[in-house]
């Protein structure tokens, strides 16, 4: 089993201590409608072995989907850039370790919840890359929306 920590993907669980109380009577800007800090919301441990777990619940064992990470750093480039790739059910374990290595970098990661043409294996099959033109899915790699 492994954990997502501010730190990175550990095996060890995440500590059981509760942060301390913040004054939600506060006028801070910066605060969310819990009175909890934005700048103290940070990633909490996270079980891959769970997120798998959650994937299950909401796509279909003959479908394939696709994973999306944007504003992802790429050395020797300027600007971020995107990784993506698409997984069949048998490989939701992976795509979850993916998303959970990505999360600490990326701006945003995202999944197809639509079930794909399971021909769009072929660009690139239950792992992550950069994606180039035209590789990432479309409209008309969707079989149905749901």
């Amino acid at each position: 089993m492994q954990y997502l920590t501010p730190s990175g993907l550990t095996d060890q669980p995440p500590s059981s201590d509760p942060k301390p109380p913040h004054d939600s009577q506060s006028s801070n800007p910066e605060r969310h409608a819990g009175g909890t800090p934005l700048s103290d919301v940070s990633a909490t441990a996270v079980d891959v072995s769970q997120i798998a777990d959650w994937l299950r619940q909401l796509v279909a064992p003959d479908q394939v989907i696709e994973l999306l990470a944007v504003g992802v750093p790429i050395p020797g480039l300027n600007q971020p850039g995107r990784r993506a790739g698409f997984f069949d059910y048998g490989h939701l374990d992976d795509m979850a370790r993916h998303a959970v290595e990505l999360s600490g970098n990326a701006q945003g990661i995202y999944f197809s919840i639509n079930p794909l043409n399971p021909s769009i294996l072929s660009r690139c099959s239950n792992r992550i890359d950069a994606p180039h033109r035209g590789g990432l899915a479309s409209d008309e790699d969707v079989l149905r929306r749901r």
